[in-house]
C-alpha cells in the first residue's frame, strides 16, 4: 500500500507526466469548443448551397388512360405522361371520323387555356392535323424550367382547352371548342393547392436570382380587385441579365367563371405611351395567371424617350366578352420604386396603389411597332398599290422583324424569366399580325398589289425560317 502512493507520489513529481496531463486536457477542449463548431459550420453551409438550388422537378406522377372528349365524329384519348430532360409530356391521342382533315390547336393565342395545378401555362403548345378517318398520336410540352419559375416542382393537375377545326379554310365546318379537359394525377391528393404564396415564394427566391442572374427590385402585394374575386394579387418588378425590366402581375381567378383579360393604355407619370392591346390572357376559374408587361420594351416609343425616369404606371384591364369587346375594365396604378434587390428573407415593400373604376368602352385590338426595315421599299407606288394596303404590308414585315428577333433571342435563353414573360404577348401580336395579313389576300387586290403581297410573304417566310425549330 506504502510502496503504491510512493510511486505515485514520484509519478506526479516527474515533468513529462504534467506535459502528457496539460496536453489531454488542451485537445479535450479542442474537441469540445471547436469539433462542434465545425460541423455545425459545415450544416449551414449545406443548408445555404440548398437554399439558391432549385429543387429537382419531380417525375413520379402517373394517371391512367382517359378519353377526355368524345363528341362531333371527334375522340381525344390522354395516353399518360412522359419525362424527358427538359419536360414533361402529355401523350393524346386524336381520332377524327369526320368527312375532312381536321386541326387539333391548344395553346395558341385564339384559344390558350391550359393549366398545370393552379397555373396557366402559356408556352405549351400543339397543334395535330388529322386526316378523315386516321388516328394520330401526338403530344404537349411542358417546360420544368418554366413550371419551376411558378413554384411547380410537380405535376398533380392538367388542364387543356381545345379548338378542333377545318385544315380547309374554305370549309363549311364550323369550330368546336372543348370545356376544360382534366388530368388529375396520383400526385392530386397529396398536393396543396391553397398555398397562396408559392409563386411569390420561388419567383423572389435566391435560387431563381442565381440560376437566372435576375434580380428582384420591387415586390407588391396589394390586392386590386378587376371585379369581385378575381383580383391582382401580387406585383412583381424585375430584371434580368441584360438589364430589361418587367412587371409581372400574379392575378386570381375565382369569380365563378373562364374570364379572358386584356391589359392597354399603358402610362408612365399619367402620359400615353401605349394605347393598344399589349395583351390578352386566359385564366380559367380557381387558376391563377402570370401578366407582364416589358417596362424596356415600352421605353423604346415614342412618347416614352421622353420622360427620364419612371416614377408610375398605369394600365387598364379589360374583362373581353365572347366577341372580344370590353364587357369592363378598370385602371391600375403602381408606384415605381427605386431599384433595390429584394431577397426571399425580407420583407415586402408595399407600395401605394390605386384602382379607379372606369365606363366600359369597345375598342379595336391593334398594334404597333416602331420597328423598320431596310429591304421595304417606302415609296407609294402610284399606278396600282394604294396607300393604306402598302402601309399595311410594311407594318406586317416590321413587327415579322421584331418577332424574329426575339424568337432568337428566345431560342438562345428559353429560361430566361423576362423572356418567358414576353413569349404570349409576341405570339399574340404575330397571330393577329397574321391574321390581319391574310385578310388583305382577295380578289379585290390589283395585280401589283398582289404581286407586292408575295413579295412580303416571300421574304417573311425567309426569315421565319431563321427561328424555326
Amino acid at each position: 500500500m506504502n510502496e503504491n502512493s510512493n510511486n505515485k507520489k514520484t509519478i506526479l513529481k516527474k515533468w513529462w507526466f504534467w506535459c502528457i496531463l496539460i496536453l489531454l486536457v488542451v485537445v479535450i477542449i479542442l474537441a469540445i469548443v471547436f469539433i462542434p463548431k465545425n460541423e455545425g459550420n459545415n450544416n449551414l453551409d449545406t443548408k445555404k448551397i440548398d437554399d439558391v438550388m432549385l429543387p429537382e422537378f419531380n417525375k413520379t406522377a402517373t394517371a391512367d388512360e382517359k378519353i377526355l372528349y368524345d363528341q362531333n365524329n371527334v375522340k381525344i384519348t390522354f395516353k399518360g405522361i412522359s419525362y424527358g430532360a427538359y419536360s414533361a409530356d402529355v401523350n393524346l391521342e386524336f381520332e377524327n371520323n369526320n368527312s375532312e382533315t381536321l386541326d387539333f390547336i391548344s395553346g395558341s393565342t385564339g384559344l390558350c387555356k391550359n393549366a398545370i395545378n393552379e397555373f396557366m401555362i402559356t408556352d405549351a403548345y400543339i397543334s395535330t392535323s388529322v386526316d378523315s378517318g386516321e388516328t394520330v398520336t401526338d403530344s404537349i410540352s411542358f417546360n420544368y424550367d418554366s413550371l419551376r419559375l411558378f413554384g411547380i416542382d410537380e405535376i398533380a393537375e392538367i388542364t387543356l382547352n381545345f379548338d378542333i377545326n377545318a385544315s380547309d379554310w374554305n370549309s363549311d365546318f364550323k369550330d368546336i371548342y372543348t370545356d376544360s379537359l382534366i388530368i388529375q394525377t396520383s400526385l392530386y391528393d397529396s398536393y396543396d393547392f391553397n398555398n397562396n404564396s408559392r409563386f411569390l415564394d420561388r419567383i423572389t427566391s435566391k435560387a431563381i436570382e442565381s440560376k437566372y442572374n435576375s434580380k428582384i427590385l420591387q415586390k407588391d402585394t396589394t390586392k386590386n380587385s378587376i371585379v369581385e374575386n378575381l383580383d391582382i394579387v401580387s406585383m412583381i418588378r424585375m430584371e434580368n441579365k441584360d438589364g430589361q425590366e418587367s412587371i409581372m402581375l400574379e392575378t386570381a381567378n375565382s369569380c365563378g367563371k373562364d374570364v379572358k383579360l386584356k391589359i392597354s393604355d399603358i402610362k408612365f407619370n399619367e402620359t400615353m405611351v401605349y394605347d393598344y392591346s399589349w395583351s390578352t390572357d386566359d385564366i380559367i376559374n380557381n387558376k391563377k395567371g402570370i401578366l407582364d408587361i416589358n417596362l424596356s420594351s415600352l421605353e423604346d416609343e415614342g412618347a416614352a424617350k421622353n420622360i427620364d425616369k419612371i416614377e408610375k404606371i398605369s394600365f387598364k384591364v379589360s374583362i373581353l366578352d365572347s366577341n372580344y369587346q370590353e364587357a369592363t375594365s378598370q385602371e391600375v396604378t403602381y408606384e415605381i420604386n427605386p431599384a433595390s434587390s429584394i431577397t426571399s428573407t425580407e420583407e415586402a415593400n408595399t407600395t401605394s396603389t390605386s384602382v379607379s373604376k372606369t365606363e366600359p368602352t369597345i375598342t379595336t385590338n391593334s398594334s404597333s411597332s416602331s420597328s423598320t426595315n431596310s429591304n421595304i421599299d417606302n415609296s407609294t407606288n402610284s399606278t396600282g398599290i394604294s396607300q393604306e394596303f402598302k402601309d399595311a404590308m410594311d407594318s406586317y414585315e416590321a413587327y415579322m422583324d421584331e418577332y424574329v428577333e426575339f424568337m432568337k433571342k428566345y431560342n438562345a435563353n428559353p429560361t430566361d424569366p423576362t423572356l418567358i414573360s414576353q413569349y404570349s404577348t409576341m405570339l399574340q401580336k404575330y397571330t393577329e399580325q397574321v391574321s390581319a395579313f391574310d385578310k388583305w389576300n382577295t380578289s379585290d387586290m390589283s395585280t401589283e398589289e398582289a404581286s407586292y403581297y408575295i413579295e412580303v410573304q416571300a421574304r417573311v417566310s425567309q426569315k421565319l425560317l431563321e427561328v424555326a425549330q
